[in-house]
């Protein structure tokens, strides 16, 4: 199972219809290729101004069939084109290949997601340390967590994403994390595993 994400930054200039044209973007191409598109913004992160479009699914191929879809449709194409100044900057794509966790179903309120980049000579072992702290957080907070690895971009980033239904469970959870012992001895048993620069997002489900 892979998860499709991607991100462009708005301007500022034209937030407003800049968000609400963020958001046919995801109706549109949730109707042409027959996929839910979901549409999300970071909050109280880095990050903000920019919005994430994602989708999943089974393998590869599915993927690149539903871009081509997009592509090919002359009407959507067009409405991009007459909306594209409502935006600036490249758009970026990625995409998570799911080792651990469930992605069917209906995206949560919010999702806070963790990416760390595997240290050199460290995949195999940064690989099985995120599957332990994926077990362990899981556990410890009640927090449905997906773990995998990027299949494009930086080599060896991994990511983690916890599934949220309000902030006060983001709260709930942070607030347990923080209180493990256990949790806290695993993470320093993995300092060497990750390269400086971890970095956790909160992503808020705006469609």
């Amino acid at each position: 199972m892979y998860v499709f994400s991607r991100i462009r930054r708005i301007n500022n200039a034209h937030g407003r219809a800049a968000m609400a044209a963020a958001a046919e973007a995801a109706t549109r191409a949730s109707e042409i290729i027959g996929m839910p598109v979901a549409l999300w913004t970071p909050v109280l992160s880095a990050g903000i101004g920019t919005v994430v479009w994602s989708t999943t699914a089974e393998h590869l191929a599915d993927l690149q069939a539903a871009d081509d879809a997009i592509t090919g449709s002359n009407e959507f194409m067009d409405w991009v084109e007459q909306n594209d100044s409502l935006f600036i900057g490249s758009l970026d794509d990625s995409v998570l290949q799911v080792l651990h966790g469930n992605v069917t179903g209906d995206p949560p309120a919010y999702v806070n997601v963790t990416r760390a980049v595997a240290a050199p000579g460290s995949v195999s072992e940064a690989m099985e340390m995120g599957m332990q702290l994926t077990e362990v957080v899981e556990r410890i907070t009640g927090v449905a967590t997906t773990f995998g690895s990027y299949v494009t971009g930086t080599f060896g980033e991994l990511a983690w994403a916890g599934a949220l239904p309000d902030l006060q469970a983001a709260e709930a959870a942070n607030a347990a994390m923080a209180a493990s012992d256990e949790l806290r001895k695993l993470i320093d048993s993995a300092g060497h595993v990750y390269q400086p620069g971890v970095t956790s997002m909160l992503l808020r489900r705006l469609n």
